[in-house]
């Protein structure tokens, strides 16, 4: 993911900042790569194979036209092909992600929820949600970061069996910890 604008989109105000998000660049690596493939199939000149330099080009038309939008009034969607979504913050519920990581806008419906309009957010998956909660001011949260400062006040204690649970550091005193650590668990079928 990258966007156009600052992760700090938010104003003093309270509005939001238009920021674009886009595939990341990475992806023209991939269009050179298909250049090359193509490159290598027009070399057996067969008159069918003619038509795969639109391949990369459509590729690069996806990269640069592919975005979600978030602004003050919602979210919106860019597609390729189809026209594109968009979804005002009254009636956003919140981010879905589907099996494959990405992320789907989710209307409110209170009478039925499986009725409820959904589209999906190109460019937007599961690690954009720190970057997500920054620019929305916190109208999608955000709960990577705080489970990964969570994670900082802890410390991974191993047992003597080889099993690790996590601790917070003020259950445990650093001599605990050091003996732990070295403490591993004998090979199967060793005695002492």
């Amino acid at each position: 993911m990258s966007s156009e604008t600052s992760p700090s989109a938010v104003a003093h105000d309270g509005s939001i900042t238009p920021t674009r998000i886009r595939p990341q660049k990475i992806h023209y690596l991939g269009v050179a790569f298909l250049f090359l493939l193509v490159f290598i199939a027009l070399g057996f000149s067969t008159p069918w194979l003619y038509w795969t330099p639109l391949v990369p080009l459509l590729y690069i038309v996806w990269i640069e036209r592919v975005r979600t939008t978030i602004s003050d009034s919602g979210i919106s969607a860019t597609y390729l092909f189809r026209p594109e979504k968009f979804m005002s913050w009254d009636d956003f519920r919140g981010i879905l992600f589907d099996k494959r990581g990405r992320g789907i806008a989710v209307s409110k419906d209170d009478e039925d929820p499986d009725k409820a309009t959904r589209f999906a957010l190109p460019a937007v998956s599961f690690n954009s949600l720190p970057e997500l909660s920054k620019v929305t001011g916190g109208r999608i949260p955000d709960p990577i970061t705080a489970g990964i400062d969570a994670r900082d006040e802890q410390v991974e204690v191993f047992d003597r069996e080889g099993y690790s649970v996590l601790k917070d550091k003020s259950e445990v005193d650093s001599t605990q910890v050091y003996t732990e650590h070295v403490k591993r668990p004998e090979a199967p079928g060793r005695s002492e």
